[in-house]
Order: structure tokens, then sequence, then C-alpha cells
């Protein structure tokens, strides 16, 4: 059984939020002295919060009041309003005999999909795909190939810059294609705005979820398509869900998940013949192990190896106070480009990182060893963990999912989406030597 504490005052306001869910697994806590004993915590008190983090019990808020929807509803439908009004074209541009890919998501979500512009090439010849301006190093680096024009996108000035909203638009609705694709299984507003927007005969995108969007807002932008697309019921890892899309397209398809990364020097980083990796970059803070964690596991292991140290700019006095406290380290922290961290990942024994990019990045790799994945269980099965098919990869999940795993995915696949509050900083640094060494143990016995 699931158990859900849920004070008296909320009791309603839960079963409204899991109307047509199937409860029977729920066991319903009123009990406060039963709270440590749960694997949800739903609307709790600031007391409670702080009882959940510091024990590390799933909790969740729900922020879907009807206010709320409203509001976020007609936000909606103005910024509509305006994109009409601004991008209004009088008439139609000249027909482009080709198709247009949309994937304006983040750069792990690219690397989990670029496999399939291969078989999309095959089928309709070179595409122009619309893109996150983060990927453009990949894109530029490894497939150029399938692609005969690319616009990229800054979702950061495209939410909050009118004048840049419009340009894009603008140049996008300068062209008209025969078919739009967009992939996104958990479409989001700013890839429906720029849908909506693509002048295409035809559209296509999987019937998808709300995980990103209220559902009242997804039923207007399942009308942006002219073709919704089946898609299996429950969670899938990301890879296969694009697959799935994509063979409905294509027909049946045969991708697996790869990079060709272009050959570089790397001799002015200074790597030794022995070194392993440690990512340290994520895009929220609660994603990120502790800095204390890092340090800790960093000189149980620099005997053994060379540690380098990788992640954003932000990262870097990270990567330096890691650095000092080891006698064997290098921080590249900012220093290399999306092509040389792979690389970087490629020649090293192994990797740790938290659940980002990077470890698709590394996934993706012909020559990967093993690559250790913190997690809080954001977006569980979709993300992390990787099928078993792929022996290099290693999670390693929060306490409490490691615990209850099958608990802790039932709630996020039916109740919270994206994770519930628990902080990778609670994975304790002596587990994660413990699974390295048995590891390394388990290959020398080999």
């Amino acid at each position: 059984m699931i158990k859900i504490f849920c004070d008296k005052k909320h009791i309603l306001d839960a079963k409204k939020l899991l109307r047509g869910k199937d409860c029977s697994q729920i066991e319903w806590v009123q009990n406060c002295n039963k709270l440590l004993q749960c694997h949800l915590i739903l609307f709790p008190s600031e007391e409670q919060k702080t009882i959940a983090l510091k024990y590390g019990i799933p909790f969740y808020i729900p922020r879907n009041s009807l206010l709320r929807k409203i509001r976020l509803y007609l936000k909606q439908i103005m910024r509509e309003f305006l994109d009409n009004l601004l991008t209004l074209r009088l008439t139609p541009p000249p027909l482009h005999n080709g198709i247009v890919v949309l994937r304006v998501d983040a750069i792990g979500d690219y690397l989990l999909f670029r496999n399939f512009l291969h078989p999309l090439y095959e089928q309709y010849g070179k595409l122009t795909l619309v893109a996150n301006q983060g990927c453009k190093e990949i894109i530029e680096k490894c497939d150029m190939q399938y692609l005969e024009k690319v616009f990229y996108f800054d979702r950061k000035k495209f939410s909050h810059n009118l004048f840049y909203r419009t340009r894009f638009l603008r140049t996008l609705r300068s062209h008209r294609f025969l078919a739009l694709v967009h992939p996104t299984y958990g479409r989001d507003y700013c890839g429906e705005d720029i849908a909506r927007k693509i002048l295409a005969s035809e559209k296509f995108a999987p019937q998808g979820n709300t995980s990103n969007v209220l559902d009242w807002c997804k039923k207007r932008f399942d009308r942006n398509y002219t073709d919704l697309l089946p898609c299996k019921s429950g969670v899938l890892f990301e890879f296969d869900r694009n697959a799935e899309f994509i063979s409905q397209i294509c027909g049946k398809i045969d991708t697996k998940l790869t990079i060709d990364l272009p050959k570089q020097d790397l001799s002015h980083f200074e790597l030794k013949q022995k070194y392993i990796v440690f990512f340290i970059g994520a895009s929220t803070e609660c994603r990120k192990w502790s800095i204390e964690n890092l340090i800790a596991l960093a000189q149980s292991l620099c005997e053994q190896y060379q540690i380098v140290i990788c992640g954003g700019k932000e990262d870097g006095h990270k990567g330096e106070r890691i650095v000092k406290e080891i006698k064997n380290g290098v921080n590249l922290c900012g220093k290399t480009s999306l092509v040389e961290l792979g690389l970087v990942l490629e020649g090293s024994e192994f990797a740790l990182s938290n659940e980002t990019s990077c470890v698709h990045l590394y996934m993706s790799l012909k020559n990967k060893k093993k690559i250790y994945v913190l997690s809080a269980g954001n977006t569980i099965i979709r993300f992390m963990p990787y099928p078993q098919e792929y022996c290099a990869h290693r999670a390693i999940f929060h306490p409490f999912i490691q615990k209850n795993f099958d608990e802790f995915l039932w709630i996020s696949e039916n109740i919270t989406h994206s994770g519930a509050g628990l902080r990778i900083a609670q994975i304790d640094f002596k587990s994660v030597l413990e699974k390295i060494n048995l590891d390394c143990k388990n290959e020398k016995k080999l």
C-alpha cells in the first residue's frame, strides 16, 4: 500500500487531485505521529515540510488552484492574440518542399532525439530544424549532414522579450513547409506557441501528456496539429518514446543512441593517463550533490585517479574548492565546449554526474565505460534510470527511492510528474564509494 499523509482540511482537495486515478493502492494517513512512515505528504504545513526535508520524505504542494488555472489560461490567450497581431501575413510565402522538425527543449532532450534525424532524412531528404540555442555546437559538429537550415531559439528571450519573440516568429513565418514534426511528448508553452505559428500543410505531434501545461491549454494546443499520433500508456524511457513517435512517421526503424564526436586536441587540459570525471553542474540547486560529499568522495579516490571536475562557469568556484582539498585534481568547469566535454568523458575510467545532460552525452558515446548518476527521482523512468541493456549506467537514487522504488514510481506518475521535494544531497558519499569499489572489485575478478 502507498501511505499518503493528508490532514483533514485538505482531504477533499487530495481526492479531487486524484480523480480518475486508480486509488485502490492508497492508504490515507491523518495521524501526525505516523508522518515518518508515509510515502508522501500532501499539502504539508510549514512544520511538516521541514520534517519532510529533514528526514527525506517526498512532499507535494499542488499549484493548480482554480484561480491560478484561470490566470495562466488568460495569459496564454493574450500571448496568442499578440502573436497573431504582430506576425500577421497577408500573403503566404512560397512553399518549401521539405519538412521542419521542432525540438526546442534542453540539451539532454535533444541528445535523446538527435539519432532520429537520420530516418527522417532518409524518408524526406534534408530537414529544417528549430532547436534550442544550447544545442548549437552538437548540431553543427555532428548533425549538419541531415539538415538544410537551422533556426536557433533562446527560451529565456522568447518568454520575456516581446521584440525577440516577434522577430523570431516572423522569421519562421517567412517559410512554408510541407509538414511540421514536433516530437516532444511533454509539450510546453514555448514549443506550442512556435508550432502554432509555423506555416505547414500538415502538422504531426504525439498525443503526449499534461506534465508541462494546464489540461485546459493542452486542449487548445492539440488543435495546432492535423495529426496527433497515439502513445503507449504509462511511463516510457524518453529515447523509446521518441522511437515510438518517429516509427509512426517513417515506418519500422532500427535506431540506436549514439554520437560521433569530431576528434580534438585535449593536451591543454593536462589530463593524466588514468582519470575520472566529476560533473557537478545541474539546472537547479536541489539536483546538485553537496560540495561536502564531492570533496569526501574525491579524497577517497584521488590516490588512484586524477580527479577532473567538469560543469558550467557557475560551478567554477565549487570546482576550485574541491581541487584545493585533494592532491590530484584539475578544474575544467566552464572551460570545455560540449564536444570537448564528450571527449574528456570518453577518455575517463568512469564518470560521476548529477542527473543532467552530461549523463545523456556520456551514454551516447561509443567508447564509454561507466557513469554513476545521482538522482532525486525527477522524471523517473523517462530519463533515469536507463533501461537494463545500457550496461554502462549506474543510477544512485535518493535513499527513500532506493527503499521505496515502486511506491515512488506510482507517486511520480500519478501525482507529482517531476519529483517530490527530495534532495540528492541526502545521498551519502559512503554509499556511492561502496558501489564504485564493488564494481572495481568485480571487474578485477573478470
